[in-house]
């Protein structure tokens, strides 16, 4: 039988991984998290002032149903003429 080759560690080949460490934890902290507790906070009703801080009231995507389908935007660029229908503004056309 021949005798099993034993492995050593390579410290040269784990350099670079240990190096990328403090980069994964600096896109972690100053990219990802920001994304995640801003999508976070557009789930709920945030409310700043008061005796309590920070408050959040849960109201899931009903914020992002306000936006693009009451017509908050599109009110504001169109003018109250737009009627919205199937999340399209129309003026009154008969197509529409």
């Amino acid at each position: 039988m021949a005798a099993k080759k034993k492995r050593r560690f390579n410290r040269a080949a784990l350099t670079p991984f240990v190096l990328l460490i403090p980069w994964f934890i600096g896109i972690g902290v100053f990219r990802l998290y920001p994304i995640l507790i801003s999508f976070w906070y557009s789930l709920h009703n945030v409310t700043l002032l008061g005796g309590d801080g920070l408050t959040l009231e849960w109201v899931g995507f009903d914020n992002f149903y306000a936006l693009l389908l009451r017509g908050g935007p599109l009110r504001t660029i169109f003018g109250p003429r737009c009627k919205l229908r199937y999340g399209m503004c129309c003026w009154a056309r008969p197509l529409c």
